[in-house]
């Protein structure tokens, strides 16, 4: 498996780990405070782990612990302030182009939310990129987290979907 596949691989896998920490705690659409609050600490989760695992594989892959120590360190920090950048450009751009309609898997709403997901990928692959303090890495990071952003929001609401009834199931609740 080449390092770009490897990278895509652990990038997915943390956001899925951090997907998997948080929804629990989604408080549904009891109010919209609450409801921002939850999706604040998700993006912020996403962010620490996506940040910290890629950071860090970069710098294993520059060959020394003092490499992979720096890169977990600046990807925490950058990847964290570029997914919150990203998400609020993204929440922006969603609802100006498509009035924020996130729900169910119709055209619309899958579009909205790859709009909204790609420039959290953007950033975030700018703030792991940076990571590495090498310009040609940022601009390659930046393609490869929008790319990855665009994916991961094209699949949000058909993963939603797939796994949503199990979730209510497994809950014991009327509805989800």
């Amino acid at each position: 498996m080449g390092r770009l596949l490897f990278k895509a691989l652990v990038g997915g896998i943390a956001a899925f780990v951090g997907w998997m920490i948080i929804e629990p705690t989604n408080p549904g659409l009891v109010s919209q405070e609450a409801f921002a609050v939850f999706e604040t600490r998700m993006i912020l989760l996403v962010g620490v782990l996506l940040g910290t695992s890629l950071g860090a594989l970069d710098g294993y892959f520059q060959g020394s612990r003092l490499h992979t120590l720096r890169g977990a360190g600046l990807g925490l920090l950058f990847g964290t302030i570029g997914m919150m950048l990203g998400h609020s450009l993204g929440a922006a751009i969603s609802s100006a182009a498509t009035g924020g309609v996130f729900d169910g898997i119709s055209p619309l709403a899958l579009l909205s939310r790859t709009i909204a997901i790609a420039p959290m990928g953007l950033f975030l692959g700018l703030g792991v990129g940076a990571s590495t303090l090498t310009p040609k890495r940022i601009w390659q990071s930046g393609v490869g987290g929008l790319i990855g952003g665009a994916i991961g929001g094209l699949l949000f609401n058909v993963i939603g979907f797939i796994v949503g009834p199990t979730a209510v199931v497994l809950q014991n609740v009327p509805h989800g």
